[in-house]
């Protein structure tokens, strides 16, 4: 059941092109810098409220959904109904009406802050173009194992993983694959 609720989660959130910082389907890298740098410290204290509990991923929609993931190295179970009060009041109070935190292994967090996808040839409209998705997300920690993003190894590579330094433990982490319909 845990596998069919990730995927369910998964998919919500590429239809609705989930956005934790903003109303705007895509921010550019500057607006997610300037985003970061006035609300590093909203996220830091949210992380910490996390860091207290046994819960290592949180999905939060105000006034909809709050589930939580409690994962250790081989399983993964969502939570629905999650004792997290004190997450939620600090959320709202900092102003924000969804977040999608994760941590993984080594205790990163990552905030979704959305994706970007980019249509490179043939018709959107009949579903038989080729397209680019970047994932975007905020990564507090230990600097990713990835390279430095340069519009070049984006443009270039069909997948990959690369960050952009933000503030001090806090980066920009994209991850992206290219999708070409069958012939």
């Amino acid at each position: 059941m845990s596998i069919i609720h990730t995927i369910i989660i998964a998919i919500a959130l590429m239809c609705f092109s989930f956005n934790s910082t903003s109303n705007e389907i895509e921010q550019t890298d500057a607006e997610l810098k300037s985003h970061l740098i006035s609300k590093s410290n909203d996220f830091e204290v949210l992380i910490s409220i996390l860091n207290k509990t046994k819960y290592s991923g949180v999905f939060w929609i105000k006034d909809r959904i709050l589930n939580a993931r409690s994962s250790n190295n081989t399983d993964a179970v969502w939570a629905k109904s999650p004792k997290l009060d004190e997450f939620v009041n600090k959320a709202i109070g900092f102003g924000f009406g969804s977040l999608l935190l994760g941590e993984d292994a080594n205790g990163n967090w990552t905030i979704s802050t959305g994706q970007e996808v980019i249509f490179l040839d043939g018709a959107p409209s009949r579903g038989a173009a080729k397209t680019k998705t970047i994932k975007k997300s905020y990564w507090y920690g230990n600097q990713p194992k990835a390279s430095t993003c340069t519009p070049e190894i984006v443009e270039k590579a069909f997948e990959g993983k690369c960050y952009i330094s933000l503030l001090p433990n806090w980066f920009l982490f994209k991850h992206w694959f290219t999708y070409e319909p069958a012939s």
